[in-house]
Parts: structure tokens; sequence; C-alpha cells
């Protein structure tokens, strides 16, 4: 499967075949260049396979697909390195992707976290397969009242029919990932597997809205309308909040 999603990599990146697309507001203006740091700092290794122990960002990983997408969209990307320490790395950004979980959070990373939503961030928290007993380490997904938990294999995630996110695209892979078995009371349901159990959903919080998502391979297979409709998502939200 990682060797699979290897090769898919290095084709995408050869051929330049990842189209180049620039996020609209709702009157088809472009927005202005927006700074995303992806906070890879604990992940257990979907992102930067297949790396190792050193974590450079301009050398080919699984996360690359993902990273020189949003570039070509004309973002300034930041990759957090497994091992870092989140301190000042989200001064100036206008959107976070959390990749993962793995290991525990400082307090201090939780705080900065908690800031930057509550000033006006977007925050993409994206999770993965959560083993026994390690639910709870999750203490930023704690922080903003989420809860993962478990192990699942889907093939897809599909939207759900009250609202419109998910609309015109699809069933979009979902491989394997957890369930999201806690959130927020106002929190909009997005996406679910079988047995509508509930793997995406949103939920503003302070100033800043969160999109919560189970599955790293969702966003590592960058499926193009998917992606766009999600990075359009994450940076109209912002936008709007700026115009306020």
């Amino acid at each position: 499967m990682k060797v699979s999603l290897w090769l898919t990599i290095l084709f995408l990146t050869a051929s330049g075949t990842l189209v180049d697309l620039s996020a609209k507001t709702p009157q088809r203006r472009p927005l202005r260049k927006l700074r995303v740091v992806i906070d890879a700092s604990h992940d257990g290794g979907a992102w930067w396979f297949p790396q190792g122990p050193e974590f450079d960002p301009r050398r080919p990983h699984q996360g690359s697909v993902l990273a020189e997408y949003l570039k070509r969209r004309g973002w300034e990307v930041v990759e957090v390195p497994r091992g870092a320490k989140i301190a000042n790395q989200f001064r100036g950004a206008s959107i976070v992707v959390r990749m993962n979980l793995f290991g525990v959070y400082e307090n201090s990373e939780v705080v900065a976290y908690q800031r930057f939503v509550r000033n006006g961030g977007s925050l993409l928290l994206v999770e993965g397969f959560v083993r026994d007993r390690e639910a709870d380490n999750d203490s930023v997904a704690r922080q903003f009242g989420v809860r993962f938990e478990g192990m699942v294999d889907e093939p897809a995630m599909h939207g759900t029919f009250a609202d419109t996110f998910m609309r015109g695209v699809g069933d979009v892979a979902f491989q394997n990932g957890s369930i999201v078995v806690k959130y927020p009371r106002f929190t909009q349901p997005l996406a679910y597997v079988s047995n509508e159990r509930l793997v995406m959903g949103t939920v503003r919080y302070g100033r800043g809205r969160i999109i919560f998502l189970s599955s790293v391979f969702t966003m590592l297979h960058v499926p193009q309308p998917f992606t766009m409709r999600l990075s359009d998502e994450l940076a109209r939200s912002h936008s709007r909040k700026k115009r306020r």
C-alpha cells in the first residue's frame, strides 16, 4: 500500500499533473495569498514516509503531493518536521493542518493551537486510526471537544443529505482511520462511513473554525474535487472573518 502510494507521488510530481487552482471568494475574486502551516511534528509515519530519522520538507515524502498542491494555488506552505516543538510556527498563518498524531503534546503546544483558532485561524484537525488506550493522548482534539476512537477500514466516506459541503464531490476514499465519538454541541456533520458513523465535521471556536477529519489517507491521496472544496472552504472561512 505504501509502495503504491509512493510510486503515485513520484509519478504525479514528475509528470506535473497537479492542477494549478486558486481559491476564490464567493464573488470569484482571487483570495489573498495565505500562509498554511502543516504540523507533521507528531506524525506517526504517514506524512514523512519514507524519510527518517531526519525529516526534510525539501525531500520527497508521502505528504509532498498535498504540500505541492497547496503551493500551486499560490499559497505559502510551511511543513513542521517530526520531533519539532510547536512554539511560534503558527504566527502569521491563516490555516493550520494538524496531520496525524503519534505521542503526546506539551501543554504549551495545546495552548498554541487554542490561541490560533480562538484568534480567528482555520484549523484542519486530521487524525488517523487510534489504538486502544491512546484516545486520551490527543490533548489538542480534547481541547476543542473532539474525540477520535478506534481503528476502522472503509473504502469511502459520504456526505450528509442536510449539508452541501460534499455535494457534487461524491464518495471520497477513506481507507482507514478512526470514528469521531464526541464533538461539540453545535458541530455541523460533514461526512460519514457505513452505519452512519461520523468521520468529518466542522464547528466554530472563538473567532475561528475547526474542520475535523478522521483519515490521514483522505488527504494524502489528494482527490482533486474534495481537496479543492476543502481548501476553498478553509480559505473562505478565514477571508470572511478578515472582512468583518
